[in-house]
């Protein structure tokens, strides 16, 4: 269980840099299989975005299924006993809905080529949330790919 969590987990935040995206098997892996085919350049700020929307709710699903580490490393942290380390504070349909919806975010962009996360940042650069705004972010049309 915990393998299958954190290697997705490494992915992401291998992925967001550059720098460390050398490290990342799953990109090696796809640079040898689209060797032949045209690179397609997308914007790394809602990529980014994106990618740490999928961290954030890998990070929860691991303090659902290590509710004690997680207890004990806070209480640590503050001094006194905030969460409970013998019992299960988070909801029993989190991980299930947060599979789900991971789930239904890559199936999205991977069969249909509809990032939710950045369709998201973009809609935050508009708002002026971000301040980086990118040329394919302002594009808000969601009936196009």
């Amino acid at each position: 269980m915990r393998f299958t969590l954190l290697h997705p987990l490494f992915e992401m935040l291998a992925g967001m840099s550059v720098k460390t995206s050398y490290l990342s098997p799953t990109i090696w892996l796809s640079t040898v299989l689209a060797r032949n085919a045209r690179p397609v350049w997308k914007p790394l700020a809602p990529k980014r975005f994106a990618w740490s929307i999928g961290a954030t709710m890998i990070c929860i699903c691991l303090v659902f299924f290590h509710p004690e580490k997680f207890a004990g490393a806070v209480n640590t942290l503050v001094g006194s006993a905030l969460l409970p380390t013998t019992e299960q504070y988070m909801p029993r349909a989190l991980p299930l809905v947060m599979v789900w919806l991971c789930l239904g975010f890559m199936w999205l962009e991977a069969i249909l080529g509809f990032c939710v996360g950045c369709k998201i940042h973009g809609l935050l650069a508009r708002v002026g949330i971000f301040k980086e705004e990118c040329e394919a972010c302002n594009n808000l049309d969601f009936t196009q790919k």
